[in-house]
């Protein structure tokens, strides 16, 4: 007979380390959190800097 997989469900994760890119080319980091269908944004006021070479 035919073989049938499972598929794994995939876990929920309620909040995500996110990045947004800004336009002088940092970005920033910030927490997206979902609870209860309701969806925040903490800015944690982290910027990753890009290296620059000279």
């Amino acid at each position: 007979m035919g073989n049938k997989k499972k598929k794994q469900a995939k876990a929920k994760e309620p909040v995500k380390l996110r990045y947004k890119e800004l336009s002088n080319g940092n970005q920033s980091i910030y927490l997206d959190c979902y609870s209860n269908g309701k969806r925040e944004y903490e800015f944690l006021k982290l910027y990753l800097i890009p290296e620059t070479s000279f």
